[in-house]
């Protein structure tokens, strides 16, 4: 087995964010962004000694970006067991036009989400590798952050466009050093949620966040401006609105990140100015995309610190919920970090039942082992993830990215240590059949 190797990617291919922008865990399973690529990677390559070619005339006529208006495609998901969450797949020009952005201003975006140390979800830098134990076979398996490329093309899997820093998922942070290391310095937690953030987006505020609302009014005129570039792309992709953006597509999330950035800063400078609390020192705030998690010495600081907050965002238009403001004493037990110890032991318990694990070639492998009685192990499962959810008055749409990421993570490592086992090895070692299904996936 080779030792894990550094891929490097193409930067030149400034369509590559058509392929991770858009999440496929947040579309229907029959969406795919795949022929788009293609297409957009094809265009203006067909022989120059064909008179008409169909597909550039389609491309050029209806999807080369030409500022024009768009509207999103809007279409809803579950939320939780009660209600749905509409989400926007923006039209493929508006796609496209994002592409020119990033390759525009990949460094300008990545600088402007550095400046907070609050965000523990931030694009870093433009994505350059990724890594993979097998040099031949990259990124195999399509995941929630990833979508595939078309098998002629030199990577099977894209990587995102930015590479990020923080946590990919909120719950991570509950099962972390960092949580722990927090909960022994502060007492003190307040959880805050920004409320219809979203939709209450103000696309001009991202010019004021760049620079401020003075200046930006100053200098109106000058289009030029990366702020503006991307205020007006965002307008375009919703049909001309100014007020609310997509909710779905990454990009998206990169242009409410600046905005909060901004706000970040200004919390931190005002807190120590008129309140002497510094940041750090006498508190900590982490913000994960719209969430904010307060941590201070006391409850009346968190309440300071809270209000600040919420005095801030309402400068660009936004507000925190008070009907989901949650407040917490040390020890830090939330729900979602309740669930998650619970379920990391439970999954656990699980997987030795019917999985061991072993060293072969310097690498851990896994072996799967007969299951006798499968519908009583998959009964005591789902029993003990319910009585997980009620323990903490929290539903499946809690637990549920977990759990599957768990699986998810267990089945891809299953599917490679299925090559271990030759056939003779699977029928002298008699390694259960479900092994072998799993190997030919």
């Amino acid at each position: 087995m080779s030792k894990s190797k550094s891929v490097k990617l193409d930067k030149k291919d400034k369509n590559r964010a058509l392929l991770t922008d858009t999440l496929p865990g947040d579309t229907p399973i029959i969406f795919s962004n795949d022929g788009l690529y293609i297409n957009a990677h094809r265009y203006g390559t067909s022989s120059k000694a064909a008179t008409f070619d169909i597909r550039d005339s389609f491309f050029q006529k209806f999807l080369e970006p030409q500022g024009r208006a768009t509207s999103p495609l809007k279409y809803k998901i579950l939320k939780n067991e009660v209600s749905l969450r509409t989400l926007s797949l923006i039209h493929p020009e508006a796609q496209l036009s994002m592409c020119r952005l990033y390759e525009e201003h990949s460094e300008t975006i990545t600088y402007l989400c550095s400046l907070s140390p609050m965000s523990i979800r931030a694009p870093k830098k433009t994505g350059n590798s990724f890594y993979s134990k097998e040099f031949e076979v990259t990124n195999k398996y399509k995941e929630i952050d990833i979508d595939t490329l078309e098998s002629e093309l030199s990577r099977r899997h894209a990587s995102s466009y930015f590479a990020y820093r923080g946590f990919n998922r909120i719950y991570k942070l509950f099962d972390s050093p960092t949580y722990l290391n927090l909960e022994k310095r502060f007492s003190s937690m307040w959880m805050l949620d920004v409320a219809n953030c979203f939709d209450s987006i103000y696309t001009h505020t991202i010019a004021w966040a760049i620079k401020n609302k003075e200046f930006i009014k100053l200098h109106v005129r000058h289009k030029n401006q990366f702020g503006q570039a991307f205020d007006t792309l965002v307008q375009r992709s919703n049909n001309n609105e100014t007020n609310g953006i997509p909710i779905g597509p990454e990009v998206s999330r990169v242009f409410s990140e600046i905005i909060f950035q901004s706000i970040d800063v200004d919390i931190i400078s005002s807190l120590e100015e008129k309140s002497g609390l510094v940041f750090h020192k006498d508190y900590m705030v982490l913000r994960y995309v719209d969430d904010y998690i307060v941590f201070s010495k006391s409850d009346a600081d968190s309440k300071i610190i809270s209000e600040t907050i919420s005095d801030k965002l309402s400068s660009y238009n936004l507000y925190v919920n008070d009907n989901k403001v949650k407040k917490y004493r040390r020890p830090l037990n939330t729900e979602m970090s309740n669930v998650v110890v619970r379920l990391k032991s439970v999954l656990s318990d699980f997987e030795k039942k019917f999985i061991t694990m072993e060293k072969k070639l310097d690498e851990r492998i896994l072996i799967p082992q007969d299951i006798y009685r499968p519908g009583s192990l998959k009964r005591n499962l789902i029993s003990n993830i319910k009585c997980i959810c009620n323990d903490n008055d929290a539903g499946y749409e809690m637990v549920s990215a977990y759990v599957i990421a768990t699986f998810s993570n267990k089945v891809m490592k299953l599917i490679d240590s299925a090559k271990h086992f030759k056939q003779k090895e699977r029928m002298k070692k008699q390694v259960p059949h479900y092994s072998y299904n799993i190997e030919i996936l």
